[in-house]
């Protein structure tokens, strides 16, 4: 069960029993779809480019025409984007050389902001980095928008070795006060397994942290060194932060734990532990949500407090609960009948629903009737 699906499911509003779908529009013929790619008329162009994000679309058939229509589309960064997308949805081996260079160019510090996520983006859908692209995103590392940081992270994680130089060239560049977590994980990934690199990188942090304040610097900082070697200490450094740090520097704390995945499982006792002390509803949900991204072992699912959790906490907590209770969801199956008493309850919002029913689906396999019919 993906956290996307949950937070999905909660934050929407329910749309109106009685509302009709819109109806996608009819796909172009391939030889259409080809033509107005390449139109003079921008607005032509748009439609196509817009066609072009759908999934059906026949963009592996037609990758030289989407990139001629960036290059027609210079000036206008709506379609830029759509273009970006179209291109990340390529399959990847059809993906050429001439596309990865159109992404390229995209993504770099000339082109506005969203076109700049969007292209690299589609170069981590694309598993590629290519060398004219590299500083562009490691550039985005540093980027005030966290999503350009996380999307550049994301895209530099499988070439972060090959990437070392440039990467901790913009570190270098870029004043500590301006670190966050994105940009000193990217640092500490490029290392590898070279433990001389690690040294090197360890210590100069180290000796960078002198005097800098908790947010966002020394929080970056002990997410790299725990990165690095979870033995370090940083682990240790940003659970106790969690713990006793004020409510921004508890939150980003969490978050940097997160971000590290199981490389930080160590830390899951003691979030177990703070998640049963809690009362407030953003931190509980940000708990959970930091539990499935270490994968907390089986053992120390609190199932009993899930399920009361589930059954009686507001949408958003029985959201992360239940997302929780998906990590192992064959010790979690006892959960299944409270999934189906809350799914089925008249006064369970419609928000909550497909969380659910999903939780629900994962744990057992099967599909929660639709309550409509339940009730009939």
């Amino acid at each position: 069960m993906s956290e996307a699906a949950i937070t999905s499911a909660v934050a929407a509003d329910a749309s109106p029993a009685s509302a009709t779908p819109p109806t996608a529009p009819a796909m172009w013929p391939l030889e259409a779809f080809t033509k107005h790619l390449a139109s003079d008329d921008a607005s032509v162009r748009l439609r196509a480019l817009a066609m072009a994000t759908m999934p059906d679309a026949p963009i592996d058939h037609c990758v030289p025409a989407i990139i001629h229509c960036a290059e027609l589309s210079a000036d206008d960064p709506c379609a830029l984007q759509m273009a970006a997308v179209a291109m990340g949805s390529v399959t990847p081996t059809r993906a050429t050389s001439e596309l990865h260079g159109a992404l390229a160019k995209l993504a770099a510090p000339a082109q506005a902001a969203p076109v700049r996520i969007m292209a690299t983006h589609a170069l981590f859908r694309l598993a590629v980095m290519p060398a004219a692209a590299v500083e562009s995103v490691c550039a985005l590392l540093v980027d005030d928008d966290a999503n350009a940081r996380q999307v550049a992270l994301l895209a530099l994680t499988p070439f972060a070795t090959q990437c070392a130089a440039a990467i901790a060239a913009v570190v270098a560049r870029t004043p500590p006060d301006r670190w966050h977590t994105e940009c000193l994980q990217a640092l500490a990934r490029s290392t590898g397994t070279d433990s001389s690199a690690k040294r090197t990188v360890d210590a100069w942090l180290m000796r960078s942290l002198a005097g800098q304040l908790l947010l966002p610097t020394g929080i970056a900082a002990y997410a790299a060194l725990a990165q690095m070697n979870p033995e370090s200490g940083g682990v240790k450094a940003l659970v106790r932060i969690a713990h006793e740090g004020e409510a921004s520097a508890a939150q980003a704390a969490l978050n940097a734990l997160g971000s590290l995945g199981e490389v930080a499982q160590s830390a899951c006792g003691d979030l177990v532990a703070a998640l049963l002390e809690c009362r407030d509803d953003a931190r509980e949900a940000l708990l959970c949500r930091t539990l499935v991204q270490l994968r907390l072992r089986e053992r120390e699912v609190p199932l009993a407090h899930c399920m009361r959790r589930i059954a009686e906490g507001s949408d958003r907590v029985a959201a992360a609960h239940c997302m929780l209770l998906c990590v192992h969801p064959k010790a979690s199956a006892s959960a299944a009948a409270l999934l189906r008493a809350r799914h089925e309850h008249p006064q369970t919002s419609e928000a909550l629903r497909p969380a659910l029913a999903q939780a629900h689906e994962t744990l057992t396999g099967s599909k929660l009737a639709p309550v409509a019919a339940v009730a009939g």
